[in-house]
């Protein structure tokens, strides 16, 4: 293990209870989780068993069915997995930081894995504070889920990716490693554990109740877990990669379509950068798409961490973006709109332009969009609302509601993109004013767009 990845908060050699205790949430896997792994070398040293703990209340922040299949999906799978490994894992129906508190009363040491939103930052800081003097818990932070650990790469939000790269390039040869998993000697599975809350024994079983409650359905296309982000990650790999310079074509299909499998940490980014930097070692001739894929993947997806990490209000539309832009976006705020819709005929997808429709009636129906068309995506609902605060708030809305990676730092980096953070003025026009423009034109300058529309409608089996 890296020791930079680990952050012992706080210290306490007599430390007494029953079990080592790691509460999984962030990173929902086995392979390449050095949370986990720290968790069986801990048991391991101390003869104890090891419990590994995941809270999920009825009212989820990643609340609707979709999100919920998908992550539960996940969970079934980790719950067989950990079972075969010797290993408990308990999944409480209670809020995360709820459920932890109580376990951590019997346990010698706590490991947490990190999440940088809002929500995920509380129950961490909920944890720590609910410690009294006199308790006497070990308490371990792992940065698990991005390649170079936040802190590590820069103090401060970053300007962009040019600011954020060599910061991030410096660090890799020291992160980027392979992972040597450790064998647990000690057998947890079935040893009882005192906790007030309901066990979530199936967690499928979970889902149907929500499917009748709420009308986002699970994705037509994507199905959640370890297994399914790894099988989807080694086809990439071994069949695509190469062609990934081509990947600004949402008509094709050479894109890695890991987000949202990164969004639940169904697969490690450290993982991914250690199989795939082997391959141009054997395949110099493909350095060029390997290099493209290893940017989008860790500068961009890290840079966007960043930004939620160190921007405290980094979802709302006054915090979001840089002063350029909200000058310029003042400067047109008056501008006229030739085309105005609320968010009900987004979500309904009927805009009078047809790709925009194709696009959202991709996310509607499979969770995913391809990110070309997503950028299209926010920069038209910017073009076509009253204000620039209303066409934020809805394409928020619309991202968190129905792409299984809403709620993602990269989520919220892309829609502030959008509206001009981490980019450059450029020419100035109606309503955008200096930030960005995409045109429809520009659709079909760059790629078979009408390709593309037969595409998602034999995906969806329906014309738009």
């Amino acid at each position: 293990m890296v020791n930079g990845r680990v952050t012992h908060i706080k210290n306490c050699k007599d430390s007494k209870g029953d079990y080592i205790l790691y509460w999984m949430e962030q990173s929902q896997r086995i392979h390449y989780n050095h949370a986990l792994n720290l968790g069986v070398i801990l048991s391991n040293l101390h003869g104890m068993p090891l419990v590994v703990y995941c809270g999920i209340p009825d009212e989820y922040h990643r609340g609707n069915a979709r999100h919920r299949t998908f992550m539960m999906e996940g969970l079934e799978y980790l719950k067989m997995k950990l079972g075969r490994m010797g290993i408990k894992f308990v999944i409480y129906r209670t809020s995360p930081e709820k459920g932890c508190i109580e376990l951590m009363k019997n346990a010698t040491h706590l490991i947490m894995d990190i999440g940088y939103t809002r929500i995920q930052k509380q129950w961490r800081k909920d944890v720590i504070d609910s410690l009294t003097d006199e308790d006497c818990t070990n308490i371990i932070t792992v940065e698990d889920d991005v390649l170079i650990p936040v802190n590590r790469v820069s103090d401060k939000a970053e300007h962009s990716m040019s600011t954020i790269r060599p910061k991030i390039m410096e660090n890799m040869d020291e992160f980027a490693v392979k992972f040597k998993p450790t064998e647990p000697f000690i057998r947890s599975r079935y040893i009882d554990i005192a906790c007030p809350f309901e066990e979530i024994m199936s967690p499928l079983e979970e889902i149907e109740d929500m499917k009748k409650k709420n009308g986002i359905t699970p994705s037509a296309r994507f199905k959640g877990g370890e297994k399914e982000a790894r099988d989807l990650f080694y086809e990439f790999f071994n069949n695509k990669i190469g062609y990934y310079l081509e990947k600004n074509h949402p008509e094709l299909d050479y894109a890695s379509n890991l987000s949202p499998y990164l969004h639940f940490g169904h697969i490690s980014p450290v993982e991914i950068v250690v199989v795939v930097k082997k391959i141009i070692e054997k395949n110099p001739f493909i350095e060029k798409a390997v290099n493209a894929f290893i940017e989008d993947l860790v500068i961009k997806r890290e840079l966007a961490i960043n930004f939620v990490n160190f921007t405290e209000n980094y979802d709302k539309f006054e915090y979001m973006t840089d002063q350029w832009a909200y000058e310029t976006m003042e400067k047109h705020k008056d501008d006229e709109r030739e085309y105005l819709y609320t968010k009900e005929a987004f979500e309904s997808c009927s805009t009078h332009d047809k790709y925009w429709n194709v696009a959202m009636k991709e996310m509607v129906e499979t969770g995913f969009m391809h990110t070309y068309m997503r950028m299209y995506w926010c920069k038209k609902i910017i073009e076509w609302s009253p204000d620039y605060k209303t066409a934020y708030d809805t394409a928020i809305y619309l991202n968190n509601k129905y792409f299984i990676d809403g709620w993602d730092p990269n989520s919220y980096a892309g829609v502030a993109w959008c509206f001009g953070r981490f980019d450059r003025p450029c020419e100035e026009r109606p309503v955008l004013g200096n930030i960005r423009y995409m045109s429809n034109n520009g659709l079909h300058r760059k790629f078979d767009i009408d390709k593309y529309v037969e595409k998602i409608e034999s995906l969806t089996g329906e014309k738009v």
